[in-house]
C-alpha cells in the first residue's frame, strides 16, 4: 500500500498544479501541505488537523473519499502520542538549572566583625593608655620624692620630722641645723630653752615649734640652716654673731648689738673652754 503522502503527490503532478496553488485554494500553509507529501508528521499539530489538511488536499485534487480514508487511518496510527503540557521542554545539555532561593547576603556580617575588631582595639588602646598614665605619675612621684632627699653626709632619721611632726607643722614651723665647723648655738622655742653649745662639723640638730623661735649662733658662716624643708644656708660670714628670729611663715636673721652680741659670746666661749680643753 502506498503512502498517503506518495498518493497525493502523483495525484497533484498529474494535474499540473503547484503546492503554492492548492495553498490558494486551501489557505493550508505550504510548510504543511509539503509534510503530507513527505510523510513527515512531527509538524502536525494534532491529529485532527493532521487528518483536516489531508481530506482538504485531497479534495483539492479530486482524490475520492474512500480511496484516501484508509491511508488517513493508515498515518494516524504512526502518529506518536500528544506530549502532555509541559513534557516537550528539553533541558539542554550540560545547563545549568538555577534555584529559584535567593542566596543569602552575609556582607553585614563583615560589618559587623568590622565593627568588634576596632571596639577591641580602642579598648586595648585605652586601657594601654591608662596603665601608661599610671606608670608615668608614679615615675614622677618618685623623682619628686627624692628630689626632696636631705643633701648628701646626713641621714633619713637627722632630717625627717619627728613623729606626728608633719601634722603640727601646719599649725607651726620646724628648723634643721648642720654644723660646717665647730659652731656654738643657743637655740630657743616658744619661750622654752632648746640647746646651748656647740655643734660639731657634720652634726645636725633639729628643732619644731608653733608660736616664736630664735636661734643665736656665735659662727654665722659655719651652719647652714633649713626652715620649713626650704634651704637658708648660713646665715652671715664665718665668726660673726646672727640671730635668727622664725615664725609660722616666716623667718628673719638680726644681727645683735656688737656689745651684747660678742660680749654674751666670750662669756659663752669662757665657759665652754674647760669643757673644750678636756675633750682634748
Amino acid at each position: 500500500m502506498q503512502s498517503i503522502g506518495i498518493t497525493i503527490r502523483a495525484a497533484r503532478l498529474q494535474a499540473g498544479l503547484s503546492l503554492e496553488e492548492i495553498n490558494a485554494r486551501t489557505r493550508i500553509p505550504v510548510r504543511n501541505l509539503q509534510a503530507i507529501e513527505d510523510d513527515d508528521l512531527s509538524v502536525m499539530p494534532s491529529a485532527f488537523f493532521y487528518k483536516s489538511f489531508v481530506t482538504q488536499f485531497a479534495k483539492a485534487l479530486e482524490i475520492d473519499s474512500s480511496t484516501i480514508s484508509p491511508l488517513i487511518e493508515d498515518s494516524l496510527a504512526r502518529l506518536p502520542e500528544p506530549l502532555v503540557p509541559g513534557q516537550d521542554v528539553r533541558i539542554t545539555r550540560g545547563a545549568v538549572i538555577r534555584s529559584s532561593i535567593r542566596p543569602r547576603n552575609y556582607k553585614w556580617l563583615f560589618s559587623l566583625g568590622s565593627l568588634v575588631l576596632a571596639l577591641v582595639c580602642c579598648s586595648g588602646f585605652y586601657a594601654f593608655w591608662q596603665g601608661a598614665r599610671g606608670d608615668l605619675s608614679r615615675i614622677v612621684a618618685k623623682v619628686d620624692s627624692k628630689g626632696r632627699e636631705i643633701s648628701p653626709g646626713s641621714t633619713e632619721s637627722q632630717m625627717a620630722p619627728r613623729s606626728g611632726s608633719m601634722q603640727e607643722l601646719a599649725n607651726g614651723y620646724r628648723i634643721d641645723l648642720s654644723a660646717l665647723e665647730p659652731t656654738w648655738l643657743s637655740v630657743t622655742a616658744d619661750g622654752r630653752q632648746e640647746f646651748s653649745g656647740t655643734l660639731e662639723p657634720e652634726q645636725k640638730k633639729s628643732f619644731e615649734g608653733h608660736e616664736r623661735g630664735r636661734i643665736r649662733t656665735g659662727n654665722a658662716g659655719g651652719i647652714s640652716l633649713v626652715f620649713n624643708g626650704k634651704a637658708i644656708g648660713v646665715v652671715g660670714p664665718r665668726g660673726q654673731i646672727r640671730d635668727v628670729v622664725f615664725t609660722k611663715n616666716r623667718y628673719k636673721i638680726v644681727q645683735p648689738p656688737a656689745n651684747v652680741g660678742l660680749a654674751s659670746f666670750i662669756r659663752t666661749f669662757e665657759l665652754l673652754r674647760p669643757l673644750r680643753t678636756s675633750d682634748r
